[in-house]
C-alpha cells in the first residue's frame, strides 16, 4: 500500500518541556493504526499534530508527499471523533449526521474550482502582457524606422489580443461546464438524504434518523459521531479515545464494530488509546509510545510476541521479565542457568532482558521441568488460573487452565521459542 501520511523528525515542546522527541512514522492508505501508551506519553499530541490542532515545534508532516504543517485543520483531508463525541443535543440523529454536509456551502467544490480557473487566467494574461512588453523593447532596440516599428508593434498587439481571447474562451467554457453541475437546493437535500442513509446503515443505525440524541445509548451516540465524521468522506479519520466513556461490555463490542466500519469505509483510521486490548483487537499497525518517543512499531502479533524492550513487554500483556546474559547465538543465561533460545545477533556476553509470557510456561510435576519452585499464590481469573510460583531467584507468574493447590512443589517448563530476548534500553 502507498504511504498516505509521513511524520519526519517531529518534535513538540510546551513551555520548554519536550513532549514529543523526533517522531518518525509512516501510515499507509486504508490502515487501522493505533497510538498506544500510558497517559502523558504523547499519543494524543501526535494525533492533534496530524489533525492540525497543534503545530510541531520542529519536523514535517507530509500528506500524499506534500507538507501540510501550515495547512489549518479545516482544510486537511481529516475528520476527528473526540472522546465526548460533541453531538448537538437539540438536533436529531439525521441532522447531527447531515451537519457536516450542511456547513459546507452548496456547490462549494465547483466554486473553488471556478475561483482557481479565474486565478490561473489572470496569471496567464499577466505573463502574456509581460512577454509583450519585453518584445516591444526588443523591437525598439533594433533601430527600425518609425513606420516599420509601428507595424511590428501592431502585429504584436494583435497577437496578444488573440491569445488573450483564446484563454478567455477556454476559461469561459470550463466555467460554464462547471456551472451545469451545480446542484439545486432540492438536489442538494436529496444528496444529503442519500449520504445520511448510507452512513447510518454503515454504522448500524438505520431507522434511528428521527431519534433524539439523549435517547441513545453511549455506543449509539458514538456511532452517530462516527457517521457524522465519515459523511464528508475524509481520507483519514482520527479517533481520540472514543471508547473510554463506555462500559466494558459495550467497549468490547464497539472494538469489532469500529474495525468493520473501517473496512467498509475503505479509509485510514488513526486511533488513540491506553488500552492494550483495544490496540491488539482492532489494529493493522500498533505504535507503542512512552515519554514522547516511539518504542516499537509493528503488527499486534509482532508487538505481543516480539517486544522490542522491557517497557513494551510490560505494557503489552503480562510478562515475566528477567535480566540475563546472551552467551552466544541461540544460548541465553538467566537465573544462573543456560537455556537454548531462538534469538541471535547479540554480542557475546551482552546483558539482555528476557521475557517469557505467563501463558507460555507450563506447570509440571516436580523434578520433570527446567526450574523448580513452590506454588505461592492462586487467583481465579474466569478463563484461567493465575498462579505465582516462587523459585530460588524470583516469582514466576503462570496462566493455566489447570488448578494447582497452594504450597505444592512444582517444576516450570517452557520451550526455546517461548524465550524472547531483548536489548536493554
Amino acid at each position: 500500500m502507498a504511504t498516505l501520511i509521513e511524520l519526519k523528525d517531529v518534535t513538540k515542546e510546551f513551555n520548554g518541556q519536550v513532549v514529543l522527541r523526533g517522531i518518525d512514522l509512516e501510515i499507509e492508505q486504508n490502515e487501522f493504526v493505533t497510538f498506544l501508551g500510558p497517559s502523558g506519553c504523547g499519543k494524543t499530541t501526535t494525533l492533534r499534530i496530524i489533525g492540525g490542532f497543534e503545530s510541531p515545534s520542529n519536523g514535517s508532516v507530509l500528506f500524499d508527499g506534500k507538507d501540510i504543517v501550515d495547512l489549518p485543520a479545516h482544510k486537511r483531508p481529516t475528520n476527528t471523533v473526540f472522546q465526548r463525541y460533541a453531538l448537538f443535543p437539540h438536533l436529531d440523529v439525521y441532522e447531527n449526521v447531515a451537519f457536516g454536509l450542511r456547513v459546507k456551502e452548496r456547490n462549494n467544490e465547483q466554486k473553488i474550482e471556478i475561483a482557481q480557473l479565474q486565478k490561473e487566467y489572470q496569471q496567464e494574461v499577466k505573463t502574456l502582457k509581460n512577454n509583450f512588453s519585453k518584445a516591444k523593447l526588443e523591437l525598439k532596440s533594433l533601430g527600425l524606422e518609425k513606420a516599420n516599428l509601428n507595424t511590428k508593434e501592431l502585429e504584436l498587439k494583435n497577437e496578444l489580443n488573440k491569445k488573450i481571447e483564446v484563454l478567455n474562451q477556454t476559461k469561459t467554457q470550463k466555467i460554464e461546464h462547471l456551472k451545469k453541475t451545480f446542484l439545486t437546493k432540492k438536489d442538494f437535500e436529496q444528496l444529503i438524504q442519500n449520504k445520511v442513509n448510507k452512513y447510518l446503515k454503515m454504522v448500524g443505525l438505520e431507522g434511528y434518523e428521527n431519534r433524539l440524541i439523549h435517547k441513545l445509548s453511549g455506543g449509539q451516540q458514538q456511532r452517530v459521531a462516527i457517521a457524522r465524521a465519515l459523511i464528508n468522506e475524509p481520507k483519514v479519520l482520527l479517533l481520540d479515545e472514543p471508547l473510554a466513556a463506555l462500559d466494558l461490555k459495550l467497549r468490547q463490542e464497539m472494538q469489532y464494530e469500529l474495525k468493520e466500519i473501517q473496512r467498509n469505509a475503505g479509509i485510514t483510521f488513526i486511533f488513540v488509546t491506553h488500552d492494550q486490548e483495544e490496540a491488539l483487537t482492532m489494529s493493522d499497525k500498533v505504535v507503542v509510545m512512552n515519554h514522547g518517543e516511539i518504542q516499537q512499531i509493528g503488527t499486534p502479533e509482532d508487538i505481543y510476541n516480539e517486544p522490542a524492550n522491557k517497557f513494551v513487554a510490560s505494557f503489552i500483556g503480562e510478562s515475566n521479565i528477567i535480566s540475563g546474559i546472551m552467551k552466544d547465538d541461540y544460548l541465553v543465561n538467566f537465573d544462573n542457568k543456560d537455556y537454548v533460545c531462538v534469538d541471535k545477533g547479540f554480542a557475546r556476553n551482552e546483558e539482555v532482558d528476557v521475557v517469557i509470557r505467563p501463558e507460555d510456561i507450563d506447570i509440571v510435576t516436580f523434578g520433570q521441568g527446567k526450574i523448580n519452585g513452590i506454588v505461592d499464590s492462586i487467583v481465579f481469573k474466569g478463563v484461567h488460573w493465575e498462579i505465582d510460583v516462587k523459585t530460588e531467584n524470583r516469582i514466576y507468574t503462570i496462566h493455566t487452565t489447570d488448578h494447582v493447590e497452594l504450597g505444592t512443589k512444582v517444576d516450570l517448563d517452557f520451550n526455546p521459542e517461548d524465550i524472547h530476548v531483548m536489548e536493554v534500553w
